[in-house]
């Protein structure tokens, strides 16, 4: 993974005045802007239940899977979600 290193804040769009009173230039916004410092991961073993747990409990929408010190994958809230809408089982527990 890349490090980003430019942290200067995105410039905000000026009213008729000069004044930075609008939203932040989103050309300019880098990730890290906006991203979350800190990170809540779990391990390829984890189970699914424990998973969508920790999602909860940390009230976030995403969670990187590691092996050892190394990202192997995503899980999203969308991980959870059937794909044919509600009644419809998950991919991951189709048999």
């Amino acid at each position: 993974m890349t490090k980003a290193t430019n942290t200067k804040p995105a410039t905000r769009r000026s009213d008729d005045n000069g004044q930075g009173t609008g939203p932040p230039n989103l050309a300019e916004l880098k990730a890290c802007n906006i991203m979350s410092g800190s990170v809540i991961s779990i391990h390829t073993d984890v189970s699914i239940h424990d998973a969508a747990e920790m999602l909860i409990d940390h009230g976030v929408s995403a969670l990187p899977v590691v092996s050892g010190r190394k990202v192997v994958g995503i899980l999203s809230e969308t991980d959870f979600a059937p794909p044919g809408g509600v009644g419809q089982p998950a991919r991951h527990l189709r048999r």
